[in-house]
């Protein structure tokens, strides 16, 4: 019972801390490396969000991701993250700094709830950002979705320049199994 009610705080925790801790830089994205095997190589990197709560420490995805998910908070989340990543990136810029790719996820929820495209085409207009460093990664599952805005807004994604990769190809639909 009292994991239940833990669960329930949190949630609703999630939910009403959501704008504050964005606001106050609690959630930002954490670079995982990817390495070229045989050489040793950074090749890129993938941004992964990460929630440092003052009150719970650091929240994991797997906490934070679902609830915002079923709130339709999910694309208050993504778009913190992007918008972090090209300040983070146009400070390397400037700073003469060597950058690699940068992939990140969108939700499928990003494409119903808000102009994904529009938004991430400002933020990277708005830091002088050159698009080849870009990867969005969205799940295969999206694809087979059918929603035809959710694929309009995958070729926008192409037709401006912008990478898309498939997340977590072969975990569904085209696994070997």
């Amino acid at each position: 019972m009292s994991d239940r009610i833990n669960q329930e705080v949190i949630r609703g925790y999630v939910v009403d801390q959501l704008d504050h801790a964005i606001e106050k830089g609690y959630i930002r994205p954490y670079y995982q490396p990817v390495v070229r095997t045989l050489t040793g190589e950074i090749c890129s990197m993938e941004a992964l969000a990460r929630w440092e709560d003052p009150q719970y420490g650091l929240l994991s995805p797997a906490v934070f991701v679902p609830v915002l998910e079923e709130a339709q908070l999910i694309h208050k989340l993504d778009i913190c993250i992007i918008q972090n990543i090209c300040e983070h990136y146009a400070t390397l810029l400037r700073l003469k700094r060597k950058i690699v790719p940068v992939s990140f996820n969108l939700s499928r929820l990003d494409f119903q709830l808000c102009d994904i495209h529009g938004i991430i085409e400002k933020a990277i207009r708005d830091n002088k950002l050159p698009r080849d460093i870009f990867q969005v990664e969205i799940t295969e599952s999206m694809m087979d979705s059918g929603e035809e805005q959710m694929h309009e807004a995958v070729d926008c994604f192409w037709d401006s320049g912008l990478r898309v990769w498939m997340d977590d190809f072969g975990s569904g639909y085209s696994s070997l199994n």
